[in-house]
């Protein structure tokens, strides 16, 4: 589906149940994302423009995902939760790029099942945005820019094979788990 140019928001549930919606273009018109707006559906790769500042929980939910991507851009977006849960709720993800911070951290992979994700420059702290539930989890790439990660940052990945982190210095960890940096 082609959105129109001049579109600010997809409403809640606005593609909800469109098994055959394989592809979705996000103008860079759009600023909110409704609950469930694309919920079960049969997209593949979901590119959120600079654009969004605002997505509702569920917005994703139970998609099959191969790429994620959060545009770089200085400006967060606040996440709210739809149903009580996350933007990408039962979602399976091969990769994800969150190149922008976020609102509330753990309502973005909430329930989904996320195997690997590179965080962007914007990122200087890592907080909550895995939970016991994203036990997927196998590749995290940090930027340069991390100096900090939370110590339930990744509480109950019991997954992960390998943190690559490109700073100089490993960042400081708020828990027992410590990260190489790798050359």
């Amino acid at each position: 589906v082609t959105l129109p140019r001049s579109l600010p928001v997809i409403g809640d549930l606005a593609f909800c149940n469109c098994e055959s919606l394989i592809k979705a273009d996000l103008t860079p018109t759009i600023e909110t994302i409704g609950q469930g707006a694309f919920n079960s559906t049969a997209i593949k790769t979901v590119f959120i423009p600079k654009s969004v500042i605002s997505i509702d929980g569920d917005a994703f939910g139970s998609c099959k995902l191969e790429l994620v991507t959060l545009e770089d851009e200085e400006n967060s977006i606040n996440l709210s939760e739809g149903y009580g849960w996350g933007v990408f709720n039962d979602c399976s993800i091969d990769s994800a790029y969150v190149g922008r911070q976020v609102s509330n951290q753990a309502m973005l992979f909430d329930r989904g099942q996320v195997k690997n994700v590179e965080f962007g420059p914007a990122y200087t702290e890592i907080g909550d945005f895995f939970n016991a539930n994203a036990n997927s989890l196998e590749y995290i790439n940090l930027p340069e820019s991390v100096i900090k990660v939370s110590g339930s940052a990744f509480s109950g990945c019991i997954n992960i094979k390998k943190i690559h982190s490109h700073t100089k210095t490993p960042p400081l960890c708020e828990s027992n788990y410590t990260f190489p940096t790798e050359v």
